[in-house]
C-alpha cells in the first residue's frame, strides 16, 4: 500500500539457500508522457506482468517484476515489446534492468537503499504497516466525506462553430493533485498505489459535487470515469441522483487506454454508461491514432484527441492523414483538447473541426470577443472569459495546475 523499496530490499538478505533462483526485471516506465495517469500505469504494468510472481511498485514509476530466473527471458520480452509499441506510437518507451539474485543482489541492494535514502522521513520499516495504513485509511475517509468544491477546476470546452461568436459548450471538470497535496501534506503522485486508490475515490466524489453544486447552473459538463469504478457500482447512487432529462448535461469521458489493454472492463463500462443514458466521449486518443480506432467510434457521442505541433498544413502528410480520419469519423463529433498554439485552430476549423479545449483557446477567444466587442465592453468580455473557463488570474496560484 505504499513503494515496496523496503520489501524488496528484504529479499535481497535472504540466505541463497532460503529462496529458489530468482531474478528481479525492474521496469522503468519514468520516459512515458503522462504515466502519472493512474489508469494508464495500471495497464501498462499489466502488459509486463505476464509470468507467475512477485510484484513490488517502487518511486520514480518503477516496477519491480520478481520471478523464477527461468521465467525472466519472458517478462524481459514482454518489457520490450511494450517498449516497441510506446516508441512506434510516440509514447516514449520502457527499459528494463535484471537483477537475479544470486549474482546481484548487492547491486539491487544498492538500488534499494537509495530509494529509501529519498524518503528519509519514513518511519523504520518494522513500524510501517500499521502506520501506514492507519494513515491511509483516514485520509480516504476524509476524502469521501469531504468538500472537494475547492480542489475542482474547470476549463471550457469551446464551440467555434459561430465565426467572431464562441459559445461554451461544457465545462471540463478535474481535480487538482497539487492541491490534495496540500491538502493532506504528503506527495501523492510518490506512491502509485495512492494515486491510483485517490484517483478512484476522487471520481466519485467529483460525480457527487457535480451532483450537489454545478448541475444546478444548467450548463454542461464533462467528468471523467474509469472502468474500476463503473464496473464495482460505485456510481450507483450518483447516477440514481441525476434525473433522466439532466444526463445529457453530463459527459462522461471513458479513458481509450482502457480499450487497449482492458478491453473487457471498457466494453463493460460503456455498455453501463450507454444503459444510463448518458453521453460518453472517448477520451485520451493521439491524433495518429484516429485512422485505426481499435474500438467502434460510432459507440461514442464524442472523440477526444489531443492536439499536436504537426497538425499544421505545412506537415503535409500528417495533415493529409488527419483529413482522411475525420472525413471517416466525422469531425463535428470531435474535441480538440490540450490545444496550447492560438495559431493552429483556424487551419483546423478548415477540416471542420470547431470544439476544442486549452489555454491557447482560451486566447482565442478573448482575441475574437475583442475584435466584435464595442470598445467600452472589452474589458468585461476579457473577465467573462476568465469565469467561464477557471483560467484567469484568480486561478494562477500554486493550486492552478490541472490534472486531467
Amino acid at each position: 500500500m505504499r513503494t515496496q523499496e523496503a520489501e524488496l530490499l528484504s529479499l535481497t538478505k535472504r540466505p541463497a539457500s532460503g529462496h529458489e533462483d530468482l531474478t528481479a526485471v525492474i521496469v522503468d516506465f519514468s520516459a512515458v508522457p503522462h504515466i502519472s495517469d493512474p489508469i494508464f500505469f495500471r495497464t501498462l504494468i499489466a502488459r509486463v506482468n505476464v509470468v507467475p510472481g512477485d510484484l513490488y511498485r517502487l518511486p520514480h514509476n518503477l516496477v519491480a517484476l520478481v520471478t523464477p530466473s527461468s521465467k525472466a527471458p519472458k517478462t524481459v520480452a514482454a518489457v520490450e515489446q511494450l517498449g516497441a509499441f510506446l516508441k512506434r506510437t510516440g509514447r516514449g518507451g520502457a527499459r528494463q534492468q535484471q537483477f537475479r539474485l544470486a549474482d546481484d543482489g548487492g547491486r539491487l541492494a544498492k538500488l534499494c537503499h537509495r530509494l529509501m535514502e529519498e524518503q528519509p522521513d519514513a518511519p523504520p520499516v518494522s513500524d510501517q504497516d500499521d502506520h501506514v495504513f492507519g494513515g491511509y485509511m483516514s485520509l480516504f475517509t476524509s476524502l469521501r466525506n469531504a468538500d472537494i468544491s475547492n480542489l475542482v477546476r474547470e476549463q471550457t470546452i469551446w464551440d467555434l462553430s459561430q465565426q467572431h461568436h464562441p459559445v461554451p459548450m461544457a465545462g471540463a471538470l478535474t481535480v487538482s493533485i497539487d492541491a490534495l497535496d496540500d491538502m493532506f501534506a504528503q506527495n501523492i503522485r510518490a506512491n502509485p498505489w495512492l494515486f491510483e486508490k485517490i484517483i478512484e475515490v476522487i471520481d466519485v466524489r467529483m460525480l457527487d459535487h457535480l451532483v450537489d453544486d454545478r448541475l444546478k447552473t444548467g450548463k454542461t459538463f464533462t467528468v471523467n470515469v474509469n472502468s474500476t469504478v463503473v464496473n464495482e457500482g460505485e456510481f450507483e447512487e450518483s447516477f440514481a441522483a441525476i434525473p433522466i432529462s439532466a444526463r445529457s448535461r453530463v459527459i462522461l469521458e471513458v479513458p481509450y487506454v482502457e480499450a487497449l489493454h482492458e478491453r473487457p472492463a471498457f466494453d463493460r463500462m460503456v455498455s453501463t454508461l450507454e444503459q444510463e443514458q448518458f453521453p460518453v466521449a472517448l477520451d485520451g486518443i493521439r491524433w495518429n491514432s484516429l485512422p485505426k480506432l481499435e474500438v467502434d467510434h460510432t459507440r461514442f457521442d464524442f472523440i477526444k484527441f489531443m492536439w499536436d505541433r504537426h497538425l499544421t498544413p505545412e506537415h503535409a502528410k500528417e495533415w493529409a492523414s488527419l483529413e482522411t480520419a475525420l472525413q471517416a469519423i466525422g469531425p463535428e463529433r470531435c474535441i480538440v483538447f490540450n490545444c496550447i498554439e492560438e495559431g493552429a485552430i483556424e487551419a483546423l476549423k478548415k477540416l471542420g473541426l470547431f470544439r476544442f479545449q486549452g489555454h491557447a483557446v482560451n486566447s482565442y477567444v478573448r482575441h475574437a470577443r475583442k475584435e466584435t466587442a464595442p470598445a467600452a465592453d472589452r474589458k468585461p468580455a476579457r473577465e467573462a472569459v476568465a469565469d467561464e473557463t477557471g483560467n484567469g488570474k484568480p486561478q494562477e496560484s500554486i493550486l492552478g495546475k490541472l490534472f486531467g
